[in-house]
């Protein structure tokens, strides 16, 4: 959980966000319930006023930060809106970890949630060509993998 105390127009305001599965946003007391942008990974972009006050609340996965007034708290920089995750970083992310759970496991399950992590990092750069990148080297990562498993079981087995 994390919490801003913010004075607008000379009133101290409280704004509290919870959650990473199910994003809950309270100012002074009031409760909105947020839904993340993205299937594989928490991304919310909300925005509300205060007193006439633009607010925004990021999150990426379980990182929040607050802009008041298009700056946000704590580091100063202007906020950015998140870009919108296309519908094919998220296919790539759900390839990269059910094809990796039935190409060799869990392991490349594993990678597989770690690299769509990256996807989407780098989606909301809009680096395209590095998404690609990284999914042809996921992906032989887990076939390698794969091969290296039933290697070891061919040649614990004496088939070899």
């Amino acid at each position: 959980m994390k919490t801003w105390e913010i004075e607008i127009n000379g009133k101290k305001h409280t704004v509290t966000h919870a959650g990473s599965l199910k994003n809950k946003v309270t100012v002074d007391g009031n409760t909105t319930i947020v839904k993340s942008n993205n299937l594989l990974l928490n991304i919310v972009d909300y925005e509300f006023n205060i007193e006439g006050t633009v607010c925004n609340l990021t999150v990426i996965g379980r990182k929040a930060k607050l802009a008041v007034n298009g700056t946000y708290l704590n580091t100063n920089e202007p906020y950015k809106p998140l870009e919108k995750i296309p519908t094919w970083v998220t296919v790539l992310g759900s390839v990269s970890i059910i094809g990796g759970m039935f190409l060799s496991g869990l392991i490349s399950c594993i990678i597989g949630v770690f690299m769509t992590i990256a996807y989407v990092n780098l989606a909301l750069k809009r680096k395209y060509g590095a998404i690609i990148g990284s999914f042809v080297t996921c992906t032989a990562v887990q076939v390698a993998l794969m091969f290296f498993f039933i290697y070891m079981n061919l040649k614990n087995s004496n088939l070899l």
